[in-house]
């Protein structure tokens, strides 16, 4: 059994320390392929390599970091070796200090999402509290080269709406979590495995407190909870969602 970890933040600083030892980790219960969203132009990193693992690289600005950090531009993405555009979109959150404008944040994910359209490249979608606004701007710039909502949690129709403008659904821990409500896992039930993929988004999500085996136990008991929604077997669900993250990603 296979697994890729759709959105772990391996290239952080924080990560430095205990990469070595959650990669280990993660080879011993199958999970060796890792994209790696970027937040920021000046922390993309592509460095990254262990043996028997495979590490793929999304470059693009997120909405917290516009303020500080360089514009994504086409040539950079020219120059990298990509598999998406992202971490990008919107966050509309009140009790964020320092949040851009919601004009700003809608002005620089346009500009991503056209350099994301001029490649034919995915997009990683961070998007809180936006999800009216982003899938107007997807629709009004004709994007068809899809992507994934990460840490998605909106409703049934608002998945339906992504699902139906060439989007999956990045599920997490969360879903594992039993104050998660019903509504959610009966979201994620009616919507069809075949739109799933499985993310930690570690570092940002606590894990457990030792990290580096964490990540995979925490990858596996989403796969576990995932799984038991659909009614299917664990190694089932698992090559369903991979063949999910192949056709987004590497077709």
């Amino acid at each position: 059994m296979r697994i890729t970890d759709t959105h772990i933040h391996l290239n952080f600083a924080g990560m430095d320390e205990i990469r070595q030892n959650l990669l280990e980790s993660c080879i011993r219960r199958g999970i060796s392929s890792f994209i790696i969203p970027d937040v920021a132009v000046n922390n993309i990193n592509q460095n990254i390599s262990y043996p028997g693992c495979r590490f793929f690289f999304a470059a693009g600005v997120h909405p917290l970091y516009i303020a500080n950090a360089p514009k994504l531009t086409l040539e950079t993405v020219e120059r990298g070796n990509y598999s998406a555009i992202g971490e990008i979109g919107m966050d509309l959150r009140k009790n964020i200090p320092h949040l851009p404008a919601p004009n700003l944040q809608m002005e620089v994910f346009t500009e991503q999402l056209d350099i994301a359209a001029e490649m034919s490249l995915p997009l990683i979608i961070h998007c809180v509290r936006a999800h009216e606004q982003l899938l107007r701007l997807i629709k009004n710039n004709g994007f068809s080269c899809g992507g994934v909502v990460h840490g998605f949690t909106g409703s049934l129709e608002t998945a339906r709406q992504w699902i139906k403008s060439g989007f999956k659904l990045g599920i997490g821990p969360f879903i594992v979590n039993p104050r998660m409500t019903d509504r959610q896992r009966r979201m994620l039930g009616s919507v069809g495995i075949e739109n799933i993929l499985l993310e930690t988004d570690a570092p940002n999500n606590y894990i457990d407190q030792n990290f580096a085996i964490g990540v995979p136990v925490s990858l596996h008991n989403t796969l576990e909870t995932v799984a038991s929604i659909y009614g299917i077997d664990v190694e089932k669900a698992a090559d369903i969602i991979e063949s999910n993250v192949h056709s987004l990603f590497f077709t």
